[in-house]
């Protein structure tokens, strides 16, 4: 069976619960990994190409986007606060099915 993929307006409602705070206050936030999480969700779980979700998050380019993603991958491989985020995320896009 086929899981139903997730809008950007539900990936971004995901992430911001699990950080408690809304997208226009992590997304421009140098540093934050919630625009990162955002990013990976909406790949994973929207199946958005890099250049919609740039376009989507108010056109950052595919290449900073694809970066952001990677970043996200390594710093969960290294910070247990970074995976415990994503797997919060990734519960909450998982129980709108």
């Amino acid at each position: 069976m086929l899981k139903r993929r997730r809008t950007w307006a539900e990936v971004v409602q995901a992430v911001e619960t699990v950080k408690g705070e809304p997208w226009s206050a992590f997304a421009e936030r140098h540093g934050d990994p919630g625009r990162a999480l955002v990013y990976a969700a909406a790949w994973d779980y929207a199946g958005m190409t890099l250049a919609e979700i740039g376009l989507a998050s108010g056109g950052v380019d595919y290449a900073a986007v694809g970066m952001a993603i990677r970043r996200l991958v390594l710093r969960r491989a290294h910070e247990a606060e970074a995976e415990n985020q994503w797997n919060r995320v990734a519960a909450a896009l998982a129980q709108k099915e």
